[in-house]
């Protein structure tokens, strides 16, 4: 599928919306925004699984450099600062596992709390950064 095509094509949703934390939150975002959200979380998805599922390190690591490098140019930077490379060339791979398992908690934090909202917050650890309290992110 290209992206072009996830975009486009509203009818076929691979996210189930029952598991989604987002059904609760407030939907100013705009229902076709929050669809192509969805539809990139859904790729990105795609593209992180096919890497684990991979036993071509070039692959693995095209995975995880490209997908890195994407999200970088989201900012607004066109400079280059992740090239396609195996994982044993990667530096810093420790540290990378460590950010995104805490993004993880905070993801499932946020998707328990959809489902209990009445469930009592627990703060996070020292030094890491608050979930604002709407679940979404805080205005720049």
């Amino acid at each position: 599928m290209k992206v072009n095509d996830a975009v486009h094509d509203a009818g076929s949703d691979p996210i189930d919306p029952a598991n989604s934390c987002l059904n609760d939150a407030p939907h100013d975002l705009g229902s076709d925004k929050l669809d192509i959200a969805k539809k990139c979380l859904t790729l990105i998805c795609d593209i992180a699984g096919r890497g684990v599922r991979s036993q071509d390190p070039d692959h693995v690591g095209y995975a995880l450099q490209e997908l890195s490098q994407v999200l970088v140019e989201r900012t607004g930077t066109d400079e280059i600062l992740f090239e396609p490379m195996p994982p044993s060339q990667m530096t810093d791979l420790a540290r990378l596992l460590e950010e995104l398992d805490w993004v993880d908690s905070g993801s499932q934090g946020l998707e328990a709390s959809a489902r209990n909202p009445r469930a009592e917050r627990v703060a996070p650890p020292s030094g890491t950064c608050p979930v604002p309290e709407s679940g979404l992110s805080p205005a720049p």
